[in-house]
């Protein structure tokens, strides 16, 4: 009557045995997937006095996938355009609840919950969708009204209590499906589909580990100078946490966030502080750079260059059909400039470049890291919407 019901049942005919049988269906009860087990006592058993034993089972270590197929996973995950998120209950089985946080917050991916996983994701969440399928919110049936190419599943068996509302034409192109019985994987939408065994904990935060994208911790505190350059860290720059990033809109004096950047390093030097600035403001206050040698100030200076006051340059052209004065005949080598004045420097052509510069600059902390990073020139800033 148990067994089909239990992940192991037995009957204990011998006092001598219990203690096997026990520590069996304990390991039993906590392997992979958790769930019950049975052990059945005969009266004549039970009244058998036994020596008294430490329970010492042997769990075995949560299963997980190999670099190989969370690297494939990783490479669908930043090549899609339009994903979603789908939590069940094993978000709640492996407790992987800032796992995935962390996961919807690196790529910027809406999430949306089960009727089994309702409570894996918080709900206030600005990347949350609410639940899905029966009793599902209107947020997530107006999301998949439109087509995502790809959904990725975690702890979820998609029962037709899951996946009710999900029109066949809206099916997406790829599944990436974590959890850790691959029984149920596959077999609810016909799509694409790759398989990530294992608990879904471990299995998150090795692919953020591979991603190494979200190299900068979620509380860093930016301060984004006057330029093109801060305009699309308004636009793409994602902030976890609230307060967390300076922008004068008003004034609009170049510079002025490379002071603002030291000095709030030197008041709170446990923070990460990153500066946002162009080349033009770098030879207007660049020298403050010393500054923060001196104080040993571990600020991480990120400098845009393309050699030219991007904002007015690209303004100008606009509006007046031809740009004067805005471009440097010797553009600025920030990098020679801030080792000049002792800084740690770097310059970036590449995103491989600038993730290292990331990386070892988060890991000074003797004085500032000023990353150089070199630009299309030609690039069309979000500032051109304006008027």
């Amino acid at each position: 009557m148990f067994d089909p019901v239990t992940k192991f049942s037995a009957r204990v005919d011998r006092a001598e045995s219990f203690q096997n049988y026990f520590t069996h269906a304990i390991e039993k009860a906590l392997h992979g997937v958790k769930g019950p087990v049975h052990l059945s006592i005969p009266m004549d058993v039970l009244l058998e006095e036994i020596e008294p034993f430490v329970l010492q089972p042997k769990i075995a270590p949560h299963m997980v996938a190999t670099k190989e197929v969370l690297h494939h996973a990783l490479s669908s995950i930043q090549d899609a355009k339009r994903p979603v998120m789908i939590l069940g209950k094993g978000v709640h089985a492996s407790q992987a609840y800032e796992e995935v946080i962390q996961f919807a917050e690196a790529f910027n991916i809406p999430v949306m919950t089960t009727p089994g996983g309702k409570g894996t994701f918080p709900t206030t969440h600005e990347l949350s969708l609410d639940g899905f399928g029966l009793g599902g919110s209107d947020r997530a049936a107006d999301y998949l009204t439109q087509k995502s190419d790809l959904v990725i599943v975690i702890g979820s068996k998609l029962s037709d209590m899951s996946i009710v509302g999900l029109d066949p034409s809206r099916y997406p192109e790829t599944i990436i499906h974590f959890d850790y019985d691959h029984t149920f994987i596959g077999k609810s939408i016909p799509a694409e589909t790759h398989h990530i065994l294992g608990d879904a904990a471990s299995n998150i935060k090795n692919l953020l580990d591979l991603w190494d994208g979200e190299t900068l911790p979620i509380e860093t505190v930016f301060f984004g100078d006057d330029g093109s350059h801060s305009f699309y860290a308004i636009k793409h720059l994602s902030l976890p946490v609230p307060g967390t990033f300076y922008f004068d809109d008003v004034f609009g004096a170049m510079g002025h966030a490379i002071g603002y950047s030291i000095g709030a390093k030197v008041s709170k030097p446990e923070k990460s502080i990153v500066c946002l600035a162009g080349d033009g403001c770098f030879f207007m206050h660049g020298n403050e750079i010393s500054t923060a040698v001196d104080l040993g100030a571990a600020t991480l200076f990120v400098i845009f260059n393309n050699g030219r006051l991007d904002m007015v340059d690209k303004g100008m052209s606009k509006n007046v059909g031809k740009a004067e004065g805005t471009r440097f005949k010797q553009e600025l080598d920030v990098q020679k400039f801030s080792e000049a004045m002792g800084a740690n420097a770097y310059k970036c052509w590449t995103l491989e470049e600038l993730k290292t510069a990331i990386k070892d600059g988060l890991n000074h902390h003797d004085g500032p890291t000023v990353i150089e990073v070199m630009v299309d020139q030609e690039e069309i800033p979000p500032t051109l919407q304006r008027g």
